[in-house]
């Protein structure tokens, strides 16, 4: 059984490499967004399919609506009914099978994967944290200052624990963040958000 187990493995690793497709370019040399896009954050899905493979059934068909810039909207349904396939939809996990979502009168399909995430911010529902510090969790690429940082930590109530951690932001993070409580988890990863300041958020 233990060698079967191995071989499928192998055989699920050959399909994957040759079989995937990948994503659209990080980078699209000729694609510009507005300075400070999005501004307001409003969101449009005109007449929006979206299939995860080829040869499936569709799971959003014909989505038409709009969210207002700055409006919070909550999103309701039983297990199966495309709740989540509308965060895959917003950042391009999944491309559009037919129709066109637009943040700010920018049809995304039509800018990189990188400008788009760049600006859209996700708090998952499993917190997450990577092995590293607390600073690395929160700004990898080292966008932000120190004092960024703790403001966003002090937003979500934070920022006292971790001040009294050793080496506060370089206090490290052990895998799956499992020095620290689901709660604190939590409130890193909403930090984290309000650290990216985006008019877009899940």
């Amino acid at each position: 059984m233990e060698v079967e187990a191995r071989f499928n493995s192998v055989e699920r690793l050959q399909q994957y490499i040759t079989g995937c497709k990948s994503e659209a370019d990080g980078h699209i040399v000729d694609t510009r967004v507005p300075v400070g896009w999005p501004t307001n954050g409003t969101i449009d899905f005109r007449d929006y399919k979206m299939k995860y493979r080829e040869n499936t059934p569709v799971v959003l068909d014909g989505l038409s609506f709009s969210i207002g810039g700055g409006e919070k909207i909550g999103i309701v349904g039983r297990t199966g009914s495309g709740k989540s396939s509308l965060g895959v939809a917003l950042f391009r996990l999944v491309e559009a099978h037919e129709g066109s979502i637009r943040i700010d009168g920018v049809e995304i399909s039509t800018i990189s994967l990188r400008q788009l995430r760049r600006r859209l911010s996700i708090i998952p529902q499993d917190p997450v944290l990577f092995i590293g510090t607390i600073r690395y969790n929160l700004d990898p690429f080292n966008n932000y200052s120190d004092e960024q940082i703790w403001a966003a930590l002090e937003k979500t109530c934070v920022k006292d624990s971790i001040s009294k951690l050793e080496g506060q932001l370089q206090a490290p993070v052990s895998e799956n963040g499992e020095n620290f409580s689901v709660g604190e988890r939590q409130l890193m990863c909403l930090a984290r958000a309000l650290l990216r300041n985006s008019k877009v958020g899940t």
